[in-house]
């Protein structure tokens, strides 16, 4: 059966155990940031885009694996209990990064497209000037 949003087969955890199921999801996600990443400061978007689908096709995985992470974690020896927080910290790094470079991005769409509105009405005050204060043609070509 292929997922909705691509013409992948589902995305499938490996694991024997609930716990390396978790870390493997984790690990995956992560790769997912770093792709998201990399993809924003190349100002790739289809990258970019593919990355965020991959993330839902995960989170559908995890939520097939049907695994209640609080029961999960208390069962978890200290260090594991550590290792994925080590994981969890890391990708809140990615995504905090990630939300920085795409506010930047913004930041510069809003100002593009406040640039793009000034010279519109500019044209547009200029079109509507009555011809004798247009420039002639010869004006225009030199």
């Amino acid at each position: 059966m292929l997922t909705p949003q691509s013409d992948r087969a589902p995305v499938r955890i490996e694991g024997s155990s609930d716990a390396e199921r978790y870390r493997n999801t984790l690990d995956r996600w992560k790769a997912a940031s770093e792709r998201q990443i990399v993809a924003l400061e190349a100002a790739d978007w289809d990258t970019f885009g593919e990355a965020l689908t991959y993330k839902d096709e995960l989170l559908a995985a995890w939520a097939r694996e049907g695994v209640e992470l609080a029961t999960l974690e208390k069962a978890a020896g200290a260090a594991t209990r550590r290792e994925w927080g080590g994981l969890v910290a890391a990708i809140g790094e990615l995504d905090a990064k990630a939300a920085d470079i795409i506010q930047r991005v913004m930041a510069e769409l809003r100002g593009s497209l406040r640039q793009f509105e000034f010279e519109r009405r500019v044209m547009r005050s200029y079109q509507s000037l009555p011809d004798q204060v247009t420039p002639s043609y010869h004006d225009k070509k030199y």
